[in-house]
């Protein structure tokens, strides 16, 4: 039945948008004078993740600043608020009429904490605003209570409402008074006051145009001990307000099948003597026990550029590591700012440069240039393709546009945990931060700084972050697998042991390892993707750099012979992850039907240049580490050759037709290798 709901769903939905590309797009109000920037929002820092899981896009403007035009509005989806004052909104009238006719327009209104427009006398609101609670399914009457004593729960949904946290009986939880005035809404909690005749409230609402989520319930914090967690289901809740279900996902954690695997070291601590030995430096120590013993890992290594300057540092001993450290095959050279930025809007600097004033341009354009020089010195010829924010990573647009003029990708920020200590998603950040029209990507798992309290213990802290890479894959996969750590951790053996566990960790699962520079393309295509509705499924147009699309709860396959630019399909955690060509076109087309057309379910290597031929399938890879893949489609029972630039061997597909094959080696990202896998003779 569920199943049968859902498809209806989705029916609706292509239907609604026919022709035109899914408004991805959600406009996020906060008030500026509460948050200076909207990095320290709830909404960035707890609604985009779940949000981004959905394949949604997070919009960030001052509520009080002049609101979109009805253009600027066509692709959104909706609106999200999460105030945590009751006078958020400066004219509550305006704000309400504006939100009131984007909602006659279709869009949706998701309200979490606060409502924002409430006076302080007698707890009114403006009677627009009341018709646009109306439109959204509720009447406010008010009687707010902050009272967890006058409170009685009388019904509640636990998988919506209890996600992280019960709701306890010493917890603080508020009441303020919401009617129902459309039957069509979903109540998931209720409670009245004991105090009260008449106090019914629906505290937890979604509906056709929306939903709400009143104040207290949304998340639960423990300031003590530095504790958040969510109340409120935020994937269910989220895909319900804003009538998502069903909806395609770009996935950026996925290739092939297999999750996103990536590795980079940040440049501080590169000239510290370890304590291991108490005579190599720290990034002696990570070259030789780390980076030369995991060869087919490939790893992005920066350098501070502004070490290039200071005599003391510039000796044969600092460029034979240099040369050494970036003539491995496993290593591209990466930028780590130039007198490394600690926090970017005072100006303040790390490394002590005579004669230096602070400057974006040379943290950052002048920092690649410096690298790139010093590589032509070296005669290493590799170029510098990444740059590593240093500090808060709390970036002034100029930043991101001297990066941009340096022709490279830039990433560092969000520090997503996910462990014992911090133990929710809401530790968990979204993909990435918009400053001034420019994007900064984010990382996908925290260093080993904040896993030993900024490096004072205990050193072996950074083993917490397997913690991290499990609970980031089930039963969600939300992030990619990121072994991220600086080369300090070659000081201490504690640390530098947690780095081999994340790199055993990295060996003993099935991964699709790639360089970090290739992340925040795939971040970018995320929000360069159009999905159009099209007879039977989707169309998708983007830059060929993210390859995966999710369809969540969908038991259907992928009808290989009427699809366009799809190389596979698996089911994994109730969704169907749908695999794509290295192209910008790609039409998706669903069925009921087993496919007996070969097709990808899981790979670890990067593929191009796929294609059907009578009896099997050619195709191109790259990949590091382990290389193996899993075929379906194919003839069950039969016997296949595989040819991949070594002596031909032969596999036998099972009775299901699913094909496994284990190549002898892996690239190490030097060429693509073309493999044909046909039925033996």
């Amino acid at each position: 039945m569920a199943q049968k709901i859902i498809l209806a769903l989705l029916l609706v939905s292509s239907v609604a948008f026919a022709g035109e590309p899914l408004p991805r797009k959600i406009l996020a109000l906060y008030d500026a004078r509460e948050y200076s920037d909207h990095f320290f929002t709830p909404l960035h820092q707890q609604a985009e993740m779940p949000l981004n899981y959905l394949g949604m896009e997070l919009v960030f403007r001052d509520v009080n600043q002049p609101l979109p035009s009805t253009a600027e509005m066509a692709n959104f989806r909706g609106v999200i608020t999460w105030f945590e004052k009751r006078q958020a909104v400066q004219r509550p009238a305006d704000y309400c009429s504006w939100i009131l006719s984007e909602m006659d327009r279709g869009k949706k209104l998701v309200i979490l904490g606060r409502l924002g427009f409430a006076t302080m006398e007698r707890d009114r609101i403006d009677p627009v605003c009341q018709k646009a609670l109306e439109k959204l399914g509720v009447r406010y009457l008010g009687n707010r209570s902050e009272s967890r004593f006058f409170l009685k729960i009388t019904k509640k949904d636990h998988d919506m409402v209890e996600f992280e946290h019960d709701l306890g009986a010493n917890d603080d939880l508020n009441y303020a008074q919401f009617k129902i005035v459309d039957p069509r809404a979903h109540v998931y909690l209720q409670a009245n006051r004991i105090d009260m005749s008449d106090s019914e409230s629906a505290l937890v609402i979604t509906s056709p145009n929306g939903g709400l989520v009143y104040d207290s319930y949304v998340l639960i914090e423990d300031r003590d001990l530095h504790k958040l967690h969510w109340r409120i289901n935020p994937y269910r809740f989220f895909e319900e307000a804003f009538g998502v279900t069903g909806w395609p996902r770009p996935d950026p954690t996925t290739m092939n099948g297999s999750r996103i695997f990536y590795s980079h070291i940040d440049g501080d601590g590169i000239f510290n003597v370890s304590h291991i030995d108490q005579h190599s430096y720290s990034a002696e120590i990570i070259l030789e026990d780390v980076l030369k013993k995991n060869l087919d890992v490939p790893v992005s290594a920066s350098i501070i550029a502004g070490y290039l300057d200071l005599p003391q540092y510039a000796g044969e001993r600092e460029m034979s590591l240099y040369r050494n450290l970036f003539s491995l095959s496993n290593v591209e050279p990466g930028v780590h700012g130039y007198a490394h930025p600690l926090i970017w809007k005072k100006q303040t600097v790390a490394l002590k440069i005579p004669g230096y004033q602070y400057s974006v341009d040379m943290e950052v354009k002048g920092a690649v240039e410096k690298t790139r020089n010093l590589l032509s010195k070296l005669h290493i010829p590799k170029d510098v393709t990444l740059y590593q924010w240093t500090g808060n990573c709390l970036l002034p647009p100029e930043a991101l546009a001297s990066a941009e003029a340096a022709h490279v990708e830039n990433m560092n920020g969000g520090d997503t945990r996910f462990d014992r200590q911090f133990d929710s998603y809401a530790f968990v950040y979204p993909l990435s931060i918009v400053k001034g029209g420019r994007r900064q990507v984010y990382i996908s798992a925290s260093n080993e700084n904040t896993y030993t309290n900024l490096w004072e213990g205990p050193y072996y802290g950074y083993a917490d972050v397997l913690q991290t890479f499990d609970n980031t894959e089930s039963p969600r996969r939300i992030k990619p697998v990121n072994i991220y750590y600086h080369y300090y951790s070659g000081e201490r053996q504690a640390a530098l042991q947690a780095v081999k566990k994340a790199y055993d960790y990295a060996h003993t699962h099935s991964l699709l390892a790639m360089w970090a520079s290739d992340w925040p393309p795939i971040v970018n295509d995320f929000f360069a993707t159009k999905v159009t509705p099209i007879a039977g499924g989707y169309q998708i147009h983007n830059l060929g750099k993210l390859r995966t699309i999710r369809f969540d709860h969908e038991r259907r396959n992928v009808d290989m012979l009427h699809s366009k630019g799809v190389v596979g399909f698996a089911h994994e955690r109730g969704s169907l992850y749908v695999s794509l060509d290295e192209g910008v076109d790609h039409s998706i087309i669903l069925t009921s039907a087993h496919q007996d057309r070969p097709y990808i379910i899981n790979a670890t290597f990067k593929t191009r240049a796929f294609q059907w031929e009578p009896g099997g399938i050619r195709f191109e890879k790259l990949g590091w580490m382990t290389s193996h893949m899993r075929l379906g489609g194919m003839h069950p029972n039969a016997t296949y050759t595989i040819l991949a630039g070594t002596a031909p061997f032969s596999e036998k597909a099972d009775r299901n037709g699913e094909l496994e094959i284990h190549f002898s080696k892996a690239e190490m990202g030097r060429q693509y290798q073309e493999v044909i896998v046909r039925l033996s003779q």
